[in-house]
C-alpha cells in the first residue's frame, strides 16, 4: 500500500526533489496548503462527531472517520502504515449494509480499491522524477481512496438516527437467538 499523505502531495507538487519535479518552488504555500485541509478535514471530523453525541448509535462510524484521518494527517506516515485503514474499511463496510444508497457504496468500494493498491503497482507507471500530473494521478491514488472513505464515513454517520434504526427493523433482518440483530450503528 503506498502512502496516503497529505504532506506528501504537497512536497511533490510545491516543493519538489530529485524524486519529483514540483509546479513551483513554494514551501510556504505547501505548509499552508497542509494545514488548512488539516484544519477543514479535522472540523468536518469534529462536526459529525458533535452531531453523533445526541443519538442513540453506536460510535463505530465516528471512530472509522478518526481513524481514516489517521493516515492523511500523520506526518510521518509510511506505506506499512495503510494497515490502520482495515477496520475503519470494515466498520463504514458493515454501516453501508443496511443503506439503500447506491452511490455512498460505489465510495465505499472505489476508496477500498484505491487504499489496497499496492506501492510497486503505482510507483512503476511514475517514473521518476515524477511529474507534478502523475503525482496527482498516479502517487497520489491512496490518498484520494483515503478522502473517499472518509466522505463515506461521514456522510454515514450524519444519516439521521432514525434513518439507521427504521432499517433495522426490514423483514430481512437476521435472527439471533430469537431475536432480529441490530445493524452496525443502531440502538435498541
Amino acid at each position: 500500500m503506498a502512502v496516503a499523505l497529505l504532506r506528501g502531495l504537497a512536497a511533490r507538487a510545491l516543493i519538489g526533489s530529485k524524486w519529483s519535479l514540483a509546479v513551483t518552488h513554494a514551501p510556504t504555500v505547501a505548509t499552508v496548503t497542509v494545514f488548512v485541509s488539516s484544519i477543514v478535514w479535522i472540523a468536518i471530523a469534529v462536526y459529525a462527531t458533535v452531531q453523533h453525541l445526541g443519538r442513540q448509535s453506536s460510535d463505530d462510524l465516528v471512530f472509522a472517520i478518526w481513524c481514516v484521518l489517521l493516515l492523511p494527517l500523520n506526518p510521518l506516515a509510511m506505506g506499512h502504515n495503510g494497515v490502520l485503514l482495515a477496520l475503519p474499511i470494515v466498520l463504514i463496510g458493515r454501516a453501508l449494509a443496511t443503506d439503500p444508497s447506491t452511490s455512498l457504496k460505489v465510495l465505499w468500494a472505489a476508496g477500498s480499491v484505491l487504499v489496497s493498491i499496492p506501492r510497486q503497482a503505482i510507483f512503476d507507471p511514475a517514473a521518476l522524477p515524477v511529474t507534478p500530473f502523475r503525482s496527482f494521478t498516479i502517487v497520489a491514488l491512496p490518498l484520494w481512496g483515503t478522502l473517499l472513505l472518509f466522505a463515506t464515513g461521514v456522510a454515514l454517520a450524519r444519516r439521521p438516527a432514525a434513518y439507521r434504526l427504521s432499517m433495522s427493523a426490514r423483514p430481512t433482518a437476521l435472527l439471533i437467538k430469537g431475536r432480529p440483530s441490530q445493524p452496525v450503528g443502531t440502538f435498541d
